[in-house]
């Protein structure tokens, strides 16, 4: 069980605080619930009942994991759906899983895709550009937090990493 004070991953809300744990009670049924605070929303406060599974619940990873996944990148496999019809049920998958290491599959197949329809003279999707956004949110969010670092800095380092990547692939 978390505590007041904590900071968690709550599905696609992202890093959120942990404001107080109490009891509310709806008709004659008395729970004990989560009030949290998303990062990204702080005019927002949820409620979630204590001991939930519907919706992923986690510690924001370790600084440690972060640097692992890190140096794992350019292994990283690209999510890759079966078929165009399916692109939009796969992005949701992984972005459902509420994982990392997720999230950067997804921004990887993000930039590449991107990166190719524009030098095909193709335009980037709403569908892509939605996905790229919610993606870049939670990830970044979580690292600005594990790393204590801007936001900012995080997207730059994230995006410079894919970079070269990309350029060490073509090469």
């Amino acid at each position: 069980m978390f505590k007041s004070g904590d900071y968690v991953v709550y599905g696609a809300n992202g890093l959120c605080h942990i404001d107080k744990v109490t009891t509310l009670s709806f008709s004659d049924d008395e729970k004990l619930y989560y009030c949290l605070t998303p990062v990204n929303d702080a005019k927002s406060q949820l409620f979630v009942p204590v001991g939930q599974t519907k919706v992923v619940m986690r510690e924001p990873v370790s600084r440690e994991e972060v640097d692992r996944i890190i140096d794992e990148l350019p292994d990283l496999d690209e999510v890759i759906p079966s078929s165009d019809r399916m692109r939009e049920v796969k992005y949701k998958e992984v972005m459902q899983k509420d994982d990392c290491r997720e999230w950067f599959r997804l921004l990887k197949t993000m930039y590449n895709r991107k990166r190719k329809r524009l030098a095909a003279g193709r335009k980037v999707t709403a569908m892509d550009e939605r996905y790229t956004r919610a993606a870049e949110d939670n990830l970044f969010g979580e690292l600005s937090f594990v790393l204590d670092k801007d936001k900012e800095d995080i997207e730059n380092f994230v995006k410079d990493r894919f970079e070269q990547i990309c350029e060490t692939v073509e090469n």
